[in-house]
């Protein structure tokens, strides 16, 4: 293991943690050293790879775009244990590059380690709950270090499947599903009759126990019929709407179940699902022109008012923590905002890229507080570290809270000053989960 590594592996765990309100894994790999092919869906991009291999006991490589091999960045890359994988769009030689790279993961598996590929091999543009066609490229990987080393050990493959409530939402939920490994060892005699045919046959099992981890809507224009039903019901993963005291497995399984409901609507009455589309969507459009979420109309009609007592009592207790996390944080997490989202024009890059950049500002900006800490508070470097560690982190959630409190105190304060009928609205809702439910079990 490499000292980098090591070193990112740590500490991000620490990030994750930060950034994520919730990390449930389901099924999760037991072995501390064994030979596994990882094959991940890839919704977000840059934040997959780190996420998945810090949720790993055994070591990890990743396989990447060679786009993102930079010269200047390749010492970097390689000490993460990061391997370029080239298309027929990099140029000439491509297939070559890839053989080198094929060999070096062959070698990687004789020595007990682990891969990490992404199955699709692209991530779409924007977050969307589907899984895309899969590669054939893991199959080629497994089977052919079976073949260089004559089947003398034994490998595994694995499907893992990332859900997101929304990888771009800061203390948003993140379920990872581990499948059943698929023995690669159990195919040696059918392989060595007709090797197409049986990579072709565990490429499709593979995708199948892929899509099995997650949610997956065959038509990708269903997302806001799909997003807007967890939204109004607050049983699946969305990241705004949705009831706490459910656990995560469980809004993981209705947000899978009702995707498939969608999916076989959609071959036998997708003229149906066309108009409840087009409703669902229409009801979010009119919370939009007023103003309104989705959350507010929840608790009118659960509560028949909008109460910002809780509010008021945070924002008082909480306001000096929040001060101090103010001051840790608000720089340093006001130009990683900016310069990401700048930088990349494709928004599935925001959510890892800003989890890293503003781990290393937020560190660098707060090592002068040791400092301070020793000169001012009390003299030891040692309590220094401990503050440098915990205080920013934990009050920069404090003020992350207590600025969403303040807008939420705003947001009602303005529906009430409108004079805003929710009823309507309450009446509105209640009439389109009926259609819903006149269409789908939800």
């Amino acid at each position: 293991m490499r000292p980098i590594y090591l070193l990112l592996k740590f500490t991000l765990m620490y990030s994750l943690n930060v950034y994520f309100r919730k990390i449930k894994l389901v099924n999760p790999p037991k072995k501390w050293r064994s030979r596994t092919v990882f094959v991940l869906n890839h919704p977000s991009a840059f934040l997959d790879p780190l996420l998945v291999s810090d949720q790993q006991n055994t070591i990890i490589h990743f396989m990447v775009r060679s786009d993102v091999f930079k010269p200047a960045l390749k010492p970097l890359f390689w000490s993460v244990h990061m391997l370029p994988i080239y298309r027929s769009l990099d140029g000439e030689g491509a297939l070559d590059k890839n053989e080198a790279v094929f060999n070096t993961c062959h070698n990687l598996l004789k020595k007990r380690r682990s891969l990490l590929l992404f199955g699709e091999g692209f991530t779409d543009d924007t977050f969307i709950r589907r899984l895309k066609p899969m590669k054939k490229g893991p199959v080629r990987i497994a089977f052919g270090a079976m073949e260089k080393y004559n089947w003398d050990f034994d490998l595994e493959i694995v499907s893992v499947g990332i859900n997101y409530t929304d990888p771009n939402h800061f203390r948003s939920d993140v379920l990872i599903s581990y499948s059943e490994p698929i023995k690669v060892n159990a195919y040696k005699e059918r392989y060595a009759e007709n090797p197409q045919a049986v990579m072709t046959e565990v490429t499709k099992k593979i995708e199948s126990n892929l899509q099995a981890q997650i949610t997956h809507y065959k038509n990708k224009d269903r997302k806001p019929l799909h997003e807007g039903i967890m939204r109004i019901t607050r049983k699946g993963m969305n990241a705004e709407d949705f009831d706490p005291k459910l656990p995560m497995t469980a809004r993981w399984k209705y947000s899978r179940d009702l995707a498939n409901q969608i999916n076989a609507k959609e071959e036998t009455d997708a003229e149906n699902m066309d108009q409840l589309q087009k409703e669902v969507s229409g009801y979010f459009s009119l919370l939009k022109k007023f103003r309104l979420k989705e959350k507010y109309i929840h608790e009118y009609r659960t509560k028949g008012k909008l109460s910002n007592s809780g509010n008021w009592l945070f924002l008082i207790l909480l306001f000096p923590l929040a001060l101090v996390g103010a001051v840790h944080n608000f720089i340093p997490y006001y130009f990683t905002k900016r310069f990401v989202e700048g930088s990349f024009r494709r928004k599935v890059f925001w959510g890892g890229v800003k989890m890293m950049v503003g781990k290393v500002l937020i560190g660098l900006f707060n090592i002068p507080y040791i400092f301070l800490f020793y000169h001012l508070v009390y003299p030891s470097y040692w309590l220094g570290v401990i503050y440098y560690f915990t205080v920013p982190a934990i009050t920069g959630l404090i003020a992350y809270n207590w600025f969403n409190r303040l807008k939420i105190l705003i947001e009602k304060n303005k529906i009430k000053k409108a004079k805003i009928d929710l009823g309507k609205f309450v009446k509105k809702e209640e009439e389109l989960e009926e259609k819903i439910g006149q269409v789908l079990e939800i």
